[in-house]
C-alpha cells in the first residue's frame, strides 16, 4: 500500500483532514523515520482521526491500534483500512481518558511506539512520537 492522499474521501465534519496530501506524505515519512518502527512492533495512534497516519504506519508495524473521540472518524478509518487492504490496524472510538486505560493495555499489549498527533504533551514512558501541525510544537522523546 502506498500513501496517495486518498485514504479518506469523505472526512467527518468534526475531524481534521489534511488538504495537502503531498505535504502530509512528507510529514508522515518524517514521523515514520523518527519513530523507527520495526515489523514486530505494536503501535498506538492516539487521536487517530480517520486513520491516515495509522494506515501509513501499518506498512511497517506488526499491528497498529488507533483511538479517536469522534465515532464518525473511526467508521471512516475502518472503511479506509478495508478499502486499502490493511488488515493489521484496528480502531476504537471513545474519549481517550476512558478508552486508553489499564484494561485496554491488558487487551492489546503495551505499545512499542506511541504516536500522538494532538496538541498535548506526549506520553514519554515508552518510545513515543508527538507530532504537531504547528512547526513550533514538534516534540520527540525516546
Amino acid at each position: 500500500m502506498h500513501y496517495n492522499g486518498s485514504y479518506s474521501k469523505k472526512p467527518p465534519p468534526k475531524s481534521f483532514y489534511q488538504t495537502n496530501p503531498e505535504q502530509a506524505y512528507e510529514l508522515y515519512k518524517v514521523a515514520m523515520d523518527m519513530a523507527e518502527i520495526k515489523k514486530d512492533e505494536l503501535v498506538f495512534d492516539l487521536y487517530t482521526g480517520t486513520g491516515t497516519i495509522a494506515l501509513f504506519m501499518a506498512e511497517q508495524a506488526r499491528e497498529v491500534v488507533g483511538i479517536e473521540l469522534i465515532p464518525e472518524a473511526i467508521e471512516d478509518a475502518k472503511l479506509n483500512a478495508q478499502n486499502n487492504g490493511v488488515t493489521n490496524a484496528t480502531f476504537y472510538a471513545g474519549d481517550m481518558k476512558e478508552v486508553f486505560n489499564a484494561e485496554f493495555i491488558a487487551k492489546h499489549g503495551k505499545p512499542d511506539v506511541l504516536f500522538s498527533c494532538e496538541s498535548k504533551k506526549p506520553f514519554c514512558k515508552i518510545h513515543s512520537l508527538f507530532c504537531s501541525l504547528n512547526p513550533m510544537l514538534i516534540y520527540c522523546c525516546f
